[in-house]
């Protein structure tokens, strides 16, 4: 799945949402459209973090993040 289909217009993400839930109403994804794709990724990584620092061994989990967004044309997406 893709992190930025959450950010589709209003009217596909209603689509996708409606269809999520349908298809497959206990994925972790379908959350309140209002949800953004950081946010559901911000939970699974404090669920990851919770079971690493419970595992032991291993140092506490960082994590790192990047903004950014990049544009591509139709041509260089299919290229």
């Amino acid at each position: 799945m893709f992190g930025n289909v959450f950010d589709a217009p209003p009217l596909i993400a209603k689509a996708l949402d409606d269809a999520y839930r349908r298809v497959a109403p206990d994925a972790p994804f379908n959350a309140p459209s209002a949800r953004t794709a950081l946010d559901i990724y911000q939970e699974m990584f404090a669920k990851a973090a919770d079971g690493i620092r419970q595992a032991g061994g291993f140092e506490d989990p960082e994590q790192w993040r990047f903004d950014w967004k990049q544009s591509y044309t139709r041509d260089q997406w299919l290229d």
